[in-house]
């Protein structure tokens, strides 16, 4: 493996970022050769790996030393850093390969990976306090349900988490002089997977509480799962190869979740068996949510599937720790759970008992009715196993085999792939009823007969391939209106399914692709900057006003109809309100910002550190496809703080061509070169080439290591 010469520790200057025009993705938007071999690094020895079924705790203390002996996996694993901090992970197994990318993410966020794992697996608690008693109980039954079918993964997922696990534990032993006391390198794979499966649902709780009793009855921990923010979710393209110059399929995503969601743009390649670039979430390996391979990708969109179904049983009149069902009577097993925590200088334990019946978790009980929630959202130990498989895969159905694992049990899936396929599926594990929805409200069931027990199939779900007009779209709305040339019938579907919807950013997403234009890959990102707007600052303000004082029935002239679903709602249905909106906005404009005809970019910032710049987009109910939700400072300037922030589009020639942007970097510590890196470019609606087949890596490189060992950086900057 060829070395680069080191030099010192100056800030190496990155290369300007490509203009690209990914241009449809609006701010405010009017109304080669085959891939060579990689090179193998070294393989060592075979590591002995952990009993899963008795995970061994490594050490509980602090490391007395600085230079632990290195685990031989650092020698089958290199990191390749390009431009703008980019890990790209070559490694000889896939158990090395999450090595290094728990240690890439370690370096990159610190102490925030372990509290990550913490937290998922009830044990934030011990560092954080009573505070964190509430949620560190699903945590624990999470963390025991791992432990329990760790045994029962496949041989490759278990080294994956078997590696970060490892991955971690090593960075913490090397660097615990910078690391907070309470991080200590004692994490097992079980910990890792925890993250990832769940046996109890405090947001379900939460739910049937809000629905079934007054406001006042609901805690504030019970209630932290609330409707989700207007500006969370994400937008989805696919363009077929009749749309394109290249004659080549083209994916598109930009989801938006708050800029601390953790999005982490990684590569990883493991020769002929992985090579996935895409985003990983923090604290983890299988937290996918897009990304592509060398023949396909796809993009995850929030969707509202209805999972859930609560039933009211009956109690045994003779035992109230038993239920009436198929005329037996069924105990109800009671689970305690305990959590350590600290308290002031010392550590206390807190205890709750939680209650289990057949059907699933007991929500709650009165002194005749227990009411349980049946879901598959709770105990899927196949997750990791899916998100592998759809990573690995070649084709269109090796993905569609990945998929029907359904241990991902919500999401609409947007796909593309170099055989020229595009794919929508809206993707959702929805109970096959034998009654009729209840909207939340509790079934009464007596027995098996009066409860669900299978799910619709997922070659049923709604889905599209290959839809005329060569586009797919989906901006979180119902899959009917995915394709216009090509509409999905609501009747073709169950009762619980949701109905029809085209809410503005949908609308606005159809209005771009629903064309007839022909596309290159730098033709999907629009670099005009809406943050030069005057008036939309004070339509921001009036339309927030007039929405939250007109009564929702009454606020359009025409209310939306599935009979036009594009151009309705229409025109305002209250004058008066809307004259009233208006001159609030007008003095509250005046108010904050000093006059009403300031520029959009103004008052709206990106804020980071000494980072203070303008930026473009709009919350979604605005209707702006490019969608970021801002804070308010103390100042009175919005600070963006959710929306988009990871873009990625890729087009599937014969080596995949892709451009990306995350908007706060690689890295959340101010210190860092990557903190809000790439923020300006996200501002200046530009992209970077993304670094993908090992000469493009080689020609950007910044720098290569092994974990633990001496960065090697190359003198001049990359070109």
């Amino acid at each position: 493996m060829p070395c680069l010469p080191a030099v010192g520790p100056e800030f190496i200057r990155r290369p300007r970022p490509r203009a690209c025009l990914l241009g449809l993705l609006l701010a405010f938007g009017s109304c080669t050769p085959s891939r060579e071999q990689l090179p193998l690094p070294p393989t060592p020895s075979e590591v002995p790996t952990t009993d899963p079924e008795e995970p061994q705790v490594p050490e509980k203390t602090r490391p007395e030393t600085l230079h632990p002996e290195p685990p031989a996996l650092v020698q089958e694993v290199e990191i390749r850093r390009t431009s703008y901090g980019v890990p790209h992970i070559l490694a000889g197994s896939l158990e090395a390969a999450s090595f290094g990318l728990a240690w890439v993410m370690m370096e990159d966020y610190r102490e925030d990976v372990p509290q990550q794992i913490l937290t998922t697996n009830g044990r934030w608690a011990r560092v954080e306090g009573r505070a964190a008693v509430e949620g560190a109980y699903s945590g624990r039954m999470s963390h025991e349900y791992a432990v329990q079918v760790f045994p029962q993964f496949p041989a490759d997922v278990q080294d994956i988490l078997t590696g970060f696990a490892a991955g971690v534990n090593y960075f913490i032993r090397v660097h615990a002089d910078s690391l907070p006391e309470w991080v200590t390198p004692d994490f097992t794979p079980q910990d890792v997977a925890a993250r990832d499966l769940a046996v109890w649902s405090q947001g379900a709780v939460a739910g049937f509480l809000r629905s079934r009793l007054v406001p006042s009855q609901v805690s504030a921990e019970e209630g932290e799962e609330a409707d989700m923010d207007q500006n969370v979710g994400s937008n989805a393209w696919a363009f077929g190869p009749e749309r394109t110059r290249s004659g080549k399929a083209i994916l598109v995503r930009n989801p938006h979740l708050s800029y601390t969601s953790g999005y982490y743009e990684a590569h990883v390649t493991v020769p002929g068996v992985l090579n996935f670039y895409g985003d990983f979430r923090l604290g983890g390996p299988f937290a996918i949510i897009g990304g592509f391979n060398d023949r396909l990708g796809w993009s995850t969109t929030n969707n509202n599937g209805d999972t859930n179904q609560v039933y009211a049983l009956l109690k045994d009149p003779a035992n109230p720790d038993a239920f009436l069902f198929d005329g037996a009577s069924e105990t109800i097993r009671t689970r305690p759970v305990t959590v350590d925590f600290l308290d002031s200088d010392s550590m206390a334990t807190a205890s709750r008992e939680f209650r289990f019946t057949s059907l699933g978790p007991v929500l709650f009980e009165t002194p005749d009715t227990v009411f349980a929630l049946k879901t598959t959202a709770l105990q899927q130990p196949r997750i990791g196993e899916q998100w592998l498989r759809m990573m690995q895969a070649q084709n269109l159905e090796e993905w569609k085999s990945a998929m029907r694992i359904q241990a991902k049990v919500s999401s609409n899936f947007t796909y593309a792939d170099a055989d020229g396929n595009i794919f929508y599926v809206w993707n959702a594990t929805v109970p096959v009823l034998p009654h009729e929805p209840s909207d939340g409200a509790p079934v009464l069931a007596a027995g098996t007969g009066d409860v669900w027990t299978e799910v619709f199939p997922w070659d049923d779900l709604p889905q599209l391939l290959n839809p005329e007009g060569g586009y797919l779209q989906n901006a979180n709305d119902p899959p009917y209106f995915t394709n216009l040339n090509e509409p999905l019938p609501r009747e073709g579907y169950p009762a619980n399914f949701p109905e029809p919807r085209v809410r503005l950013r949908s609308q606005h997403s159809l209005e771009l692709v629903h064309t007839d234009q022909i596309l290159s890959l730098e033709d999907v990102w629009d670099n005009r900057a809406a943050r030069e707007s005057r008036g939309a600052a004070l339509f921001e303000l009036w339309a927030t006003r007039y929405f939250r004082i007109t009564d929702p029935d009454q606020a359009y002239l025409i209310p939306w109809s599935q009979e036009d679903p594009v151009r309705t709602p229409v025109g305002l249905g209250d004058d008066e309100k809307a004259l009233e909106a208006f001159r609030w906005a007008m003095e509250e404009a005046k108010s904050r910002f000093g006059s009403w005809d300031v520029t959009w970019g103004e008052v709206h910032r990106i804020r980071a550190g000494d980072l203070d710049i303008p930026v473009g987009g709009c919350p979604g109910n605005l209707g702006c496809f490019r969608v970021v939700g801002y804070g308010v400072d103390e100042d009175g300037m919005y600070r963006a703080r959710v929306g988009d922030a990871w873009v990625l589009a890729v087009e599937f020639t014969e080596v995949p061509r892709a451009y990306s942007v995350l908007l706060y970097g690689n890295s959340n510590n101010e210190n860092s070169p990557y903190f809000y890196d790439q923020a300006e470019m996200f501002a200046d609606n530009r992209m970077k080439l993304v670094a993908f087949t090992e000469a493009e890596i080689l020609k950007d490189l910044v720098e290569r290591y092994r974990p633990g060992e001496e960065r090697i950086r190359r003198q001049e900057p990359p070109e």
